[in-house]
């Protein structure tokens, strides 16, 4: 069994038990042993409150891995970036289809029904939202948040940073730029 520890615990994190409880289901594979959260309850989502944020700078034991389950790509990248001494697990919903070439970097989460294709590259510590297609050739980069429904076709290039929100469909070989925020729904190309 894997030690995990979950760094926030918001609506990302309990997305990201649901895919954890998924994966335990098929075949035990993770352990939580609880959530750094800034919050006071001593109980978070059913699990102990390990700490704040910043107690996480005390986590040594090089057993455990650690899944920043936070929406926001900046705290997510500021949070990978003050705890490189730790290890991050990356999480794949078992329902996900992710073809045998796809590359996907470490701390990232790959929700339910998401469909990834052929020679897809993903980075590190970015998030596949629910439903998500990606198409043959897209590179998407670090920090990035695809959201649910969203759908890139062939070659499309995302930045570092990036939230392509809710039902965005973007047409073959765009690009999108580091930083860039698109609306719910929207249609690119």
């Amino acid at each position: 069994m894997q030690k995990l520890v979950l760094v926030g615990g918001g609506g990302h994190a309990k997305v990201i038990l649901a895919a954890i409880q998924a994966c335990n289901h098929m075949q035990p594979t993770y352990e939580v042993m609880g959530i750094y959260d800034d919050a006071q309850q001593e109980i978070i989502l059913g699990l102990p409150r390990l700490g704040s944020l910043q107690d996480l700078a005390e986590l040594t034991d090089e057993a455990v891995t650690v899944v920043l389950a936070i929406g926001s790509n900046a705290l997510r990248a500021q949070l990978a970036s003050e705890h490189s001494h730790v290890q991050f697990a990356t999480i794949i919903h078992p329902t996900a289809v992710i073809e045998p070439d796809v590359k996907i970097g470490d701390g990232t989460v790959v929700m339910a029904g998401t469909i990834i294709q052929a020679s897809v590259q993903v980075g590190q510590h970015c998030i596949i939202n629910t439903g998500a297609i990606l198409d043959h050739d897209v590179c998407i980069g670090n920090y990035s948040h695809i959201a649910q429904r969203v759908t890139l076709t062939g070659g499309v290039q995302v930045g570092q940073h990036c939230l392509l929100q809710a039902g965005t469909t973007v047409a073959p070989w765009h690009s999108i730029t580091d930083g860039t925020i698109i609306p719910i729904g929207s249609k690119i190309g």
